[in-house]
Order: C-alpha cells, then structure tokens, then sequence
C-alpha cells in the first residue's frame, strides 16, 4: 500500500523478502573494495543512483524525471581474489507497482572503475543487468568526510518540505497524512555520506511510531544542489520503504 502518491516522497508498506547466494568459501573483503557513489542507465530513461558503503551495504534509488521509482538495498560481500559479489538481505521495492521483491544480486567488479550487478527478483523469467560507474566527481565527492552544513537548510518538491538543522535535526512533511522527524549524522565510514534515522508520526499516519534507518547524500545536479534520502523501517510483520529526492529551497 502506498501511503502518498506525492512525486518527491514515496513510502510503500509490504511485507518482508530477502534473498543470498552463497559466498563460494570466499571471505569477503574489508573494507568493501566496492565502496563508492555509483550510477547506472535504466532502460526507462532514468538513473540508478547508488551507494556501497565501506561495510558492504548498498543503498541505490532509480531516479526517473526527479521520481523515485524503485528502491534496490541489500547487503554485499565482494572478494578481492577473483573479483566478484554476491549478496544477502536483497529487497527490491517498486513504487510504481506498490510491489516489494526478494531476490539474489551478484555480479563482478573493478574497484574505482565499474560494477557489473546481475539481479535475479523472485518469480522473475529474466535477470536485469546494472552496468554502473562511478559517480562523476564533479557531481559528488564521496571519499570526503561528510560535514553536517552541506546538508542543513530547507529543501522541497512538489509540496514536500524537508528541514535539516545544523545540528543533524531532520523534519518531513506535507500534503500527507505522516510526519517523518529523526535526525542525520555524519556516517561512521568517515565518507561523504550521512546516517539517516526516522521516526512517523501523525494522528491519521498508519504506521505511526516506524522507525527508519537509512542514508541521506547531498550531491550537485544541474546547478543545483539536490537531497536523496532513502531508508527502511523492518519489522516481524512488515518492510516500509522510503525514499526522498528534493532540491534546496
């Protein structure tokens, strides 16, 4: 079920799925020789636009006319002796279907230079392939410590206003029955990316008292400086999903 149809905020409440593969023996390398800003072209026009972090956790939002689309997260484990990922806890939201999929993603990659991601959805006949590169710089910085000024202010889209203190404070609202309100935080990994937790609440919010984890980037498009957000509240008896792209007001 989708909660608000509003184009810069999309959150989907459904239940839980992951997916794995297994890791051939292999122990993964540390930190994720994969850490980094990516981008991928989708066969729909729009852009994947994603994050490994040095841990291995990916977070990646298919953007599409300023339009989160999907939201693609997962836990990886890349081995540097042969060059190649699997991954676990695979969770594959579709905005536009109000759909969640489970599912295995694996592939290869060279560290700085490409990743080839190869995503099997649970129930799927065909695989989607993600050729993705790295994040231009001139775009985003993502091996610099991320500092909380890059990210206070006000943001908005489409009658979403986001507000960030410049002590990490963080408000959600607009033509929506939820509230999101938590905070961001420099992420421990000392890159250019925050740690994103969130709170709903309002009186008519169905799932009032979710609490999100996520990541928040701040990156230079076309002039302007624009706000991703993604993040997931997972619980025993249900996955919510949010995910947020906004331009400073």
């Amino acid at each position: 079920m989708r909660l608000t149809a509003l184009a810069p905020l999309v959150l989907t409440a459904l239940l839980a799925a992951c997916g794995g593969d297994d890791d051939g023996g292999l122990e993964p390398t540390l930190p994720s020789p994969m850490s980094g800003a990516w981008q991928a072209s989708l066969s729909n026009g729009g852009t994947l636009n994603a994050v490994v972090l040095d841990d291995g956790r990916m977070w990646a939002v298919g953007i599409q006319n300023s339009y989160p689309g999907i939201q693609l997260s997962a836990r990886t484990y890349a081995y540097a002796e042969n060059g190649r990922f699997d991954s676990d806890r695979v969770r594959y939201f579709d905005y536009g279907l109000n759909d969640l999929f489970g599912g295995t993603l694996q592939g290869s990659y060279v560290a700085n230079n490409s990743i080839r991601a190869d995503l099997w959805l649970d129930g799927a006949r065909d695989k989607s392939t993600y050729f993705l590169q790295p994040m231009p710089a001139s775009m985003f910085n993502y091996n610099r410590p991320a500092v909380l000024n890059d990210i206070a202010g006000s943001w908005t889209s489409d009658g979403m206003q986001v507000s960030v203190g410049i002590n990490g404070s963080f408000e959600m609202a607009g033509d929506t029955s939820c509230r999101a309100s938590g905070s961001v935080r420099p992420h421990q990994s000392q890159k250019n990316v925050f740690a994103l937790n969130l709170v709903l609440s309002g009186p008519f919010c169905t799932f009032a008292g979710s609490e999100f984890d996520g990541i928040a980037v701040v990156w230079r498009s076309n002039g302007k400086d624009e706000l991703m957000a993604t993040a997931l509240s997972v619980n025993a008896n249900y996955t919510l999903s949010l995910s947020l792209l906004s331009v400073r007001s």
